[in-house]
């Protein structure tokens, strides 16, 4: 998906929106879910010079 979405920003900063109004009716869980995810990435696209971490949206406007 993010390689994907790549073709749509000038910046190498990709921008994917996660979650809902009712996400965080189990905040933890939700965290938890992102954490693994995160994690799974890392470990598994190095090779494609991948990264992906949670941000606020002035932390994404301040990367980029």
């Amino acid at each position: 998906m993010a390689v994907d979405l790549s073709d749509h920003f000038r910046e190498n900063h990709i921008l994917i929106p996660w979650g809902c109004d009712y996400s965080w009716m189990n905040a933890h869980s939700n965290y938890q879910e992102t954490e693994n995810l995160i994690n799974y990435i890392a470990s598994n696209f190095q090779a494609q010079n991948i990264t992906v971490a949670q941000s606020t949206p002035s932390e994404y406007l301040r990367a980029i």
